[in-house]
């Protein structure tokens, strides 16, 4: 739901609470956290820093104020708490959800701008108790530095965390998100780790063999692959063809080649994209 700042009123005790107050504090529960980070090791998503860390910490040292702000958060979405200090309402980067089951859940990555920086979180499937709810900050660029760093801050945030948060390739079903950074991520996560293409192939198979029974679902692939990648939607069609409907079986042990595996990355993230919400 869009909440713009001039129609959003503090909830207490954030009432008296600026934008400035609400940033040094997101800004100082980062610092507290990448001093802790040593060189290629990984923070528990449990000790991130955290909108609602930061919504508690803008108090200080005040007692009172931290306890109310506590006893708010035990029933209130951080986000709901946030909306006022923004000049635009967060923004979904990737979401993703489930519809094979009794209850539909969503979950993802979500952006917002608070001055001069961009600061990307988790966002939990809320209401089944998920400790992320305190929704986990793992992402912060410059607004000033170019689209690139922004990418590079997703990026860097999606392939270290993607197992904790469920998201693709690890999710279960459906996800949706700018395609050019998906596969980006996809890709860089599946070379880190082969094994995961294991399920890359089965979930592409599988609905290839449900949905697929006069080929258009290949089809339907393969051209909006080229179309999104400047790849030949003829050799495209080729490579989907021989491993979602031909001989070759899903294996770790595959050794894929670039146009294979560009190809099949392609094909993954369209297909998660088609469906869910």
């Amino acid at each position: 739901m869009k909440t713009p700042k001039a129609n959003v009123a503090a909830v207490p005790p954030w009432t008296a609470v600026s934008s400035a107050d609400i940033q040094r504090a997101l800004d100082s529960a980062v610092a507290r956290t990448s001093g802790r980070r040593k060189s290629k090791r990984k923070i528990s998503p449990d000790s991130l820093p955290s909108i609602r860390e930061a919504l508690i910490n803008v108090f200080g040292d005040n007692e009172e104020l931290r306890a109310e702000a506590e006893a708010v958060l035990e029933g209130e979405n951080p986000e709901t708490v946030l909306a006022p200090f923004l000049n635009a309402e967060t923004k979904w980067v990737i979401r993703c959800s489930t519809t094979d089951s009794m209850v539909s859940g969503v979950w993802g990555l979500k952006r917002f701008i608070l001055g001069s920086r961009g600061y990307l979180y988790f966002h939990p499937d809320f209401g089944i108790g998920d400790p992320s709810e305190c929704l986990p900050i793992v992402g912060v660029w410059e607004v000033s530095e170019d689209r690139s760093a922004c990418l590079a801050s997703w990026k860097n945030a999606y392939t270290t965390y993607c197992k904790d948060f469920v998201l693709p390739p690890f999710m279960g079903q459906w996800a949706q998100g700018p395609s050019d950074f998906l596969r980006d991520a996809n890709g860089a996560v599946l070379k880190r780790t082969p094994s995961l293409w294991l399920g890359v192939l089965n979930r592409l198979r599988q609905d290839t063999a449900e949905d697929d029974t006069n080929g258009s679902l290949i089809r339907s692939l393969a051209e909006k692959v080229s179309s999104e990648t400047g790849m030949e939607e003829f050799a495209v069609s080729g490579v989907l063809t021989t491993f979602l409907a031909g001989s070759k079986r899903p294996s770790i042990k595959l050794n894929f080649g670039d146009l294979e595996s560009q190809a099949l990355v392609a094909a993954f993230v369209a297909r998660i994209g088609m469906g869910g919400f």
